[in-house]
């Protein structure tokens, strides 16, 4: 008991000792102060973070739905077809061809671009989502996808 008085009675002593004496201290340590250029690259991180979620959403419900459709006799020409939108910070466009169809998502902001693509081989369906470096709609056309494989630079995201 008097072990647990003494302890007490210590912890008692210093944390007076640490409400009283407020020399040298102040109320923020300015070494954890963030700056402006600080804040705004966390902005732009959040920012792509939420439009990589948003993008990653779209190009699956795509997958899912373009499955759907070729099940029914052939892939659908646009999003609206599908009954999807994308959101508005992302320009979506839809490439349909022989055998494949495609979803291109170019942001309004940040620097990533994501294709999903849905292409026929014989009865089955080979699926693919990738997630690249942001480039203009007349490179875009020339940026194919072989073999069911990502350009290169590119990263999957289909496992």
């Amino acid at each position: 008991m008097i072990p647990t008085l003494a302890s007490a009675a210590m912890l008692m002593a210093i944390g007076f000792s640490g409400l009283t004496h407020h020399e040298g201290r102040s109320a923020v340590n300015s070494d954890w102060l963030v700056g402006e250029p600080e804040l705004e690259q966390l902005d732009e991180r959040e920012a792509t973070l939420h439009q990589r979620r948003g993008a990653q959403e779209l190009l699956g419900a795509f997958m899912r739905s373009q499955l759907t459709r070729h099940y029914w006799g052939q892939f659908a020409s646009s999003l609206t077809d599908l009954g999807l939108m994308a959101d508005p910070s992302l320009r979506a466009r839809v490439v349909n061809g022989p055998g494949f169809t495609q979803l291109w998502l170019t942001p309004r902001r940040g620097d990533e671009a994501y294709v999903s693509q849905v292409r026929a081989n014989g009865v089955n369906l080979l699926r693919l989502q990738c997630r690249g470096p942001a480039i203009d709609s007349v490179k875009a056309k020339n940026v194919q996808l072989n073999r069911n494989e990502c350009p290169p630079g590119w990263t999957s995201l289909t496992n």
